[in-house]
């Protein structure tokens, strides 16, 4: 129980540093570092602690959105004649009405902007119908206020 109070405390102190974030959607999530393949957001209806977010003036989210799954994922068949490069040229070729908006952040290291202007510099598609965007954020460049607003108007504005 002195955990639990010690923690509690924490949060109350570091929310007090930013009152901006009242209101904020947030959730207590659990990950098993041994088995990747789910996660668990607690609600309020079945857990406390996601009732004290509720009460520190946060919101919980409305639904539980699965980023990954990774039992879908494992069963994806990998295997192609051809790579995904030269399917997307074929398709690009076969409809000449498709359009490619490829929005990247300058800082994510996961699918690094460099191999996106690697990829388009080596492609043979048709650069009028490709739209390539970076972004000053990391991997999610929805994330941040800035980022997040111009890659609203980007996508906007590609779907024009």
């Amino acid at each position: 129980e002195a955990k639990v109070a010690e923690v509690e405390q924490l949060i109350q102190d570091k929310l007090a540093d930013y009152p901006d974030l009242k209101g904020t959607k947030t959730a207590f999530c659990w990950i098993n570092a041994d088995d990747l393949s789910s996660f668990y957001i607690y609600l309020p209806s079945a857990d406390p602690r996601a009732a004290y977010l509720l009460d520190l003036g946060l919101e919980l989210p409305e639904s539980v959105y699965t980023a990954i799954s990774f039992s879908v994922n494992g069963r994806w068949n990998y295997q192609s004649n051809r790579a995904p490069l030269a399917s997307l040229e074929n398709a690009m070729r076969r409809n000449g009405s498709m359009r490619l908006f490829f929005g990247t952040g300058l800082f994510d290291l996961v699918t690094v902007p460099g191999n996106v202007r690697y990829t388009l510099n080596q492609s043979s598609l048709p650069m009028e119908r490709v739209t390539a965007i970076e972004y000053e954020s990391g991997h999610m460049a929805y994330l941040g206020e800035e980022s997040a607003e111009q890659l609203d108007r980007d996508i906007h504005e590609f779907i024009r």
